[in-house]
């Protein structure tokens, strides 16, 4: 089947941008979406994407509608929802799903569901390609218009951090928990990094995540001999992102908030472990990340029982060798964010 590709020049009012499903997965298709925003900035472009990926795009003034698919619906439900996206007639349908609804929808431009292209390349660039396959843009910096943060947003960060972070302070995110537990680092070891950085350097420590969260930080600041923010359960996603814009860097693991910070470009030490950061790893200019995962048998071979064994194999020290702190900055002395 025959797919016509559109230009610059071409009639688009509707587009719709169909995401996948995890946090750090729909943030990495946002440099695709950053090229339609500035080069089609008359047209509509709205979003379908999971309950996880709401409160990324809702409220953002360069998102027209956010369609909320939740494969858990009944089928009715899922046929009425279809519907009311048919009705909307897009000019352009850019699937990262790689699914059959660009070719139901009845659209004149979409991206067709299988693309030969290799599978060693970051998957930001995998999904420039994908929208390539329609629209041959020109490579060139643009804006970021695919996440935004509101001044209430700003406002919430100026509440949370008063009292806490003075002008002239440095500070520290840090990120403890991933959705995976097979992803995440064990809290003595953030407790130990955090004592060092607050002993050697004068940094504070901002910690975030989930309500769910909260007792794995207190636990994690319970083992320290510095005190600590915790922000646990207090913000969104989006919010994060002005925590990230006001840090000095981050310690991460593979996570959506990762993600949000290569997105806006700030330093991060991000920790590896079952997951290849070179498909996945931190892509913001002088970003670094720790992996161990050569002596990990689950690694090696995916169907064996025992666990994970590369997250625990990073050590404190690792991670404080790795971190330089100079006049000019932080370099971090690690596997570097250099991708294709």
């Amino acid at each position: 089947m025959m797919f016509s590709k559109l230009s610059k020049k071409s009639e688009i009012r509707n587009i719709l941008v169909i995401s996948l499903s995890n946090i750090g997965d729909i943030i990495m298709i946002c440099p695709a979406m950053d090229v339609l925003l500035n080069d089609f900035p008359q047209a509509k472009l709205s979003m379908v994407v999971g309950p996880k990926g709401r409160t990324v795009f809702e409220g953002n003034p360069n998102i027209d509608r956010v369609y909320i698919y939740d494969k858990h619906d009944i089928l009715r439900k899922k046929i009425d929802w279809f519907l009311a996206l048919r009705r909307r007639r897009f000019d352009l349908v850019v699937d990262f799903r790689n699914s059959v609804m660009p070719f139901l929808l009845n659209t004149r431009y979409r991206t067709p569901p299988e693309l030969l292209m290799s599978q060693n390349i970051h998957l930001t660039r995998k999904h420039l390609l994908r929208l390539r396959s329609v629209y041959d843009f020109e490579e060139k910096a643009v804006s970021r218009k695919a996440i935004v943060v509101s001044p209430k947003d700003r406002d919430h960060i100026d509440g949370l951090l008063a009292g806490h972070i003075f002008p002239g302070d440095r500070f520290v995110l840090v990120a403890p928990l991933a959705a995976d537990s097979a992803k995440t680092w064990h809290p003595q070891g953030f407790a130990l990094v955090c004592d060092e950085l607050i002993r050697r350097y004068s940094l504070k420590v901002v910690m975030v995540g989930g309500a769910e969260d909260k007792n794995v930080i207190e636990n994690i600041q319970s083992q320290m001999k510095h005190p600590i923010v915790n922000l646990a359960g207090k913000t969104n996603l989006v919010q994060v992102v002005e925590i990230l814009n006001r840090s000095f860097f981050g310690i991460v693991h593979d996570s959506g908030i990762m993600h949000l910070a290569s997105y806006f470009g700030r330093q991060v030490l991000a920790l590896y472990g079952p997951t290849d950061p070179y498909k996945s790893g931190p892509w913001s200019t002088n970003s670094g990340y720790i992996w161990k995962n050569q002596g990990c048998l689950k690694c090696a071979t995916t169907k064996r029982k025992e666990p994970h064994t590369c997250m625990q194999a990073i050590t404190p020290e690792d991670i404080l060798n790795a971190i330089e702190i100079t006049d000019q900055g932080v370099i971090f002395k690690c596997g570097c964010a250099t991708y294709e």
